[in-house]
């Protein structure tokens, strides 16, 4: 129905708020909206199947699930439909962020490399301790999408654009692994500081650019409402406890030190994800609505860790609440993608992104306005750390 699909393209979707049955639903959606289906001949009885195997792939871990794919995928979704991105992007580039999104957590354990290496586990000694979750689920996903009939959804793919579109899933989903975070995000700023725009028709840059965004959703829970937020921030919170209490009982070093739940998401807004979407807006201006939702987030959550507000009381909010406090003033919130696809008129722009200046959330807000990401007199710049300085640990998705 299109009151359904029209959420496929909401910055601010619930994914838990649905059944795996309606995900699958929307993940068909998806190839159905960006036309993928007729564009590489894509039998619909085989991606059925492979949503649905797909599905069954995932275990029920805390946060490493199902619907953790789904929200990355659908965040995905936002990215190449509802900024230029729509229209700079190729089918076939639009076919590697979408699955490489669904398979990039296949068969997670529910424990991170870390724990992998530490514990010499098969996966370990696989992939000789390097990137070992990342490696797997990429392996799996090949071997589901091309190893039996019924579930080869890229049959219809030349050979060259097979090639193409394996190599950019491989780095996509090998980009996720969090270990090469901060050294990902200073090679992402050094390329930035050039001064030359980002240009499509580089593979360089385009396939940095793929790796940017996948990253940027696999990491997206802090970019969305608070109430949204929240509950995946419970979730990642308990598949850490299980982890680190896993590794005490089998005398393994500790992988990262627990703290409360609003320190470590202040710690992982601070230090991880406002630095790579601060990046990220200073070529897709559409980011920067992203940004604002982010600090506001961040300053709510100070708030908890302060004792001055309950990190219950402000997830009963509802989102709609959420959005338009923080998107306060009107002026501001014109200034914010449109949740549609981007119209076919401009698939004419050239195939550069801009490189813009850094953008400020709290400059672009009127100080002192209700839920504006400058009000209540917690600061809104975020200062940036080495990694060698970090506070906490930083566990991979």
């Amino acid at each position: 129905p299109p009151q359904e699909v029209e959420t496929l393209f909401d910055w601010d979707f619930d994914s838990l708020e649905h059944s795996h049955e309606e995900l699958q639903t929307f993940l068909f959606q998806m190839f159905c909206e960006l036309g993928l289906i007729d564009e590489f001949k894509i039998p619909v009885p085989s991606l059925r199947k492979f949503l649905q195997k797909v599905d069954s792939l995932y275990f029920e871990n805390p946060y490493h699930n199902f619907y953790h794919a789904f929200d990355v995928t659908q965040m995905l979704m936002v990215f190449i439909s509802c900024t230029q991105l729509a229209a700079l992007l190729s089918p076939l580039d639009k076919l590697a962020l979408l699955l490489s999104g669904i398979c990039h957590d296949l068969e997670h354990p529910g424990t991170n490399n870390n724990f992998q290496n530490n514990a010499l586990t098969p996966l370990a000694y696989f992939y000789n301790d390097h990137s070992a979750l990342e490696n797997h689920h990429c392996a799996k996903a090949f071997a589901l999408m091309t190893g039996d009939t019924e579930l080869n959804i890229l049959r219809g793919l030349t050979k060259p654009q097979y090639r193409d579109m394996r190599k950019k899933i491989i780095s996509c989903i090998l980009a996720t692994d969090m270990t090469h975070h901060f050294g990902f995000v200073q090679r992402l700023k050094a390329r930035l500081e050039t001064k030359i725009d980002v240009d499509i028709h580089s593979q360089t840059d385009l396939q940095l650019l793929l790796e940017t965004l996948m990253k940027a959703a696999d990491i997206c829970n802090p970019i969305r409402a608070f109430p949204i937020a929240y509950k995946w921030a419970e979730r990642v919170n308990a598949e850490f406890k299980a982890q680190v209490q896993r590794e005490e009982a089998e005398g393994l070093p500790k992988s990262m030190e627990l703290t409360t739940l609003p320190q470590s998401q202040i710690n992982f807004i601070v230090f991880v994800t406002e630095p790579l979407f601060s990046l990220i807006s200073q070529v897709i201006p559409e980011f920067r609505r992203a940004s604002t939702v982010m600090h506001q987030n961040l300053r709510l959550w100070r708030r908890c860790q302060e004792g001055t507000s309950s990190a219950q009381e402000l997830a009963a909010m509802s989102t709609n609440d959420f959005i338009r406090d923080c998107l306060t003033p009107r002026s501001q919130r014109k200034q914010l993608p449109i949740l549609k696809v981007v119209p076919d008129v401009a698939a004419a722009a050239p195939k550069t992104l801009r490189i813009l200046p850094p953008f400020n959330p709290a400059a672009a807000s009127k100080p002192g306005t209700p839920g504006s990401a400058g009000s209540g007199g917690t600061p809104t710049s975020v200062s940036r750390h080495s990694p060698s300085s970090l506070p906490f640990s930083t566990p991979g998705p």
